[in-house]
């Protein structure tokens, strides 16, 4: 029984170079194997990299476009473009958004008081709807009719209501017009921020 396992022993410790050579083989296959896996890997990282350069220009030319756009006097005239929410942020969105409701709310009561006293030329948003002259004009006319009834119109009758009810609507109209600016500096700035870090990638 000894001699059995000694024996088979000596025929393991001997191997012939049909042997070896397939060993040998075998780990050429393998390092050629990883080399390839590694080789793959790099082709793909290179080939990723290729196509996320090439998103982050097409990005880039749309931001520069709505970015560019914002500077319009009728950039807020309409509903907010969605390619806003696909090339900057959801945050953008909802900034242009409420920028667009408060040129609105600016707007009517720009108009209210323009139908109020019979004004000419105000009637349609083809002024802009950020529309800064208007509002410079608005500002004017009423701050006028203010001091006219305080100084008291000879030729007609003035109550105190009427004055305050002016003051009123101008500081309304004031605070939209401040709220708007506040958000428009921001939306710029967030812009601007974004535009500026899609330079750097």
């Amino acid at each position: 029984m000894n001699a059995e396992i000694v024996e088979a022993i000596r025929e393991l410790g001997q191997t012939s170079c049909w042997e070896k050579a397939s060993v040998i083989i075998g780990g050429i296959s393998i390092l050629l194997t990883l080399v390839v896996l590694w080789y793959n890997h790099k082709s793909i990282k290179l080939t990723q990299q290729t196509m996320r350069q090439a998103i982050n220009l097409q990005l880039y030319e749309k931001r520069v476009e709505l970015y560019n756009k914002i500077t319009d006097d009728q950039a807020f005239s309409e509903i907010a473009p969605i390619t806003l929410k696909i090339v900057y942020s959801e945050e953008i969105y909802r900034l242009y958004s409420e920028i667009i409701e408060l040129c609105d709310e600016r707007w009517d009561k720009i108009w209210e008081f323009a139908l109020v006293f019979h004004i000419i030329g105000w009637e349609n948003r083809g002024h802009g709807n950020v529309c800064q002259e208007l509002y410079e004009k608005y500002t004017e006319q009423i701050d006028r009719e203010i001091r006219l009834r305080k100084e008291g119109n000879p030729t007609q009758y003035v109550n105190e209501k009427q004055i305050v009810s002016l003051e009123d609507h101008k500081n309304s109209t004031d605070l939209l017009h401040k709220q708007k600016c506040e958000k428009y500096a921001q939306l710029e700035e967030k812009m601007r921020t974004i535009l500026n870090q899609s330079m750097k990638v």
